[in-house]
């Protein structure tokens, strides 16, 4: 029976193989027009949403012959959903899953739109993860700092290759250091408690280590970061005054006055945007 039905299993199945190609190569034209369009100074955006590695992206594109990576027959069109994952972890370490377009992923049933911003996310991402979300002279211009290189570009074709999945290749871009993922448990920390902003501390006497009251726990939540203290005036927070004091030029002798309290309450913070 099996026989009898074999020539019609071989030409469903050639049927198919040729409809699938058809569709791949249909959307390698897409691919292609649009990245022309971006040659011709189009901007790099696709349903409002802008590009963050346009050249780069297209480079991508032009050396696969315009073939898609994560839409339909693409390599890794299976990825997608790691990819999504990774995007909406980067919340956790401080950075904004829309840089890299994670609505828009997550909505969009556009197959272009779909292989754009999902290439233009894992570039991102890639760079982000590696070197940092902002230059550290963009934050302080004394502050000269060798990032370290990232080829983004190769790590998106080890993942094409198959040699390594989409959320392991990025998640071996975080900082492995114990410092950093102290940051990252006191991040959660704060986060559990629900209030992260820093609260003033108020005008009164001196504040000298061995002193004790409301404000001294104002004085601790201020410096120490919101979290169970005790309104004891003790090592750790004549530490963190201290430091607080040499870093705004004051005389550091651990003793709270009106010079140190006017810098202190000059404004307020996100303990989760210090971190």
């Amino acid at each position: 029976a099996l026989r009898e039905h074999r020539p019609r299993l071989l030409l469903c199945l050639s049927v198919a193989l040729t409809a699938a190609g058809a569709v791949r190569g249909e959307n390698a034209e897409t691919l292609r027009v649009w990245l022309e369009g971006l040659d011709a100074g189009a901007v790099a955006e696709i349903h409002g949403e802008p590009l963050q590695q346009p050249d780069l992206l297209a480079g991508v594109y032009r050396d696969r012959d315009h073939r898609p990576l994560w839409t339909r027959g693409g390599p890794l069109s299976g990825e997608r959903a790691a990819l999504l994952a990774a995007i909406d972890a980067s919340a956790l370490h401080g950075l904004n899953p829309e840089t890299y377009h994670a609505s828009s992923l997550a909505t969009l049933r556009d197959p272009l739109a779909i292989e754009l911003l999902a290439t233009d996310a894992f570039l991102t991402l890639t760079r982000h993860r590696a070197t940092g979300a902002v230059s550290p002279q963009d934050l302080d211009p004394d502050w000269h700092l060798i990032a370290p290189e990232v080829d983004a570009r190769a790590l998106l074709d080890r993942a094409v290759d198959g040699e390594a999945g989409v959320a392991a290749l990025l998640d071996g871009l975080w900082p492995d250091s114990d410092e950093y993922r102290r940051l990252l448990d006191e991040r959660a920390r704060i986060l559990a408690l629900g209030e992260t902003s820093t609260a003033r501390v108020p005008a009164g006497p001196l504040i000298r280590p061995g002193d004790s009251g409301e404000r001294v726990l104002a004085l601790k939540e201020r410096l120490l970061g919101p979290g169970q203290h005790t309104a004891v005036y003790d090592t750790d927070l004549e530490t963190a005054v201290r430091a607080f004091q040499r870093g705004a030029g004051l005389e550091p002798d651990g003793i709270v006055g009106p010079a140190s309290l006017q810098v202190m309450n000059a404004s307020r913070f996100s303990w989760i945007d210090r971190i």
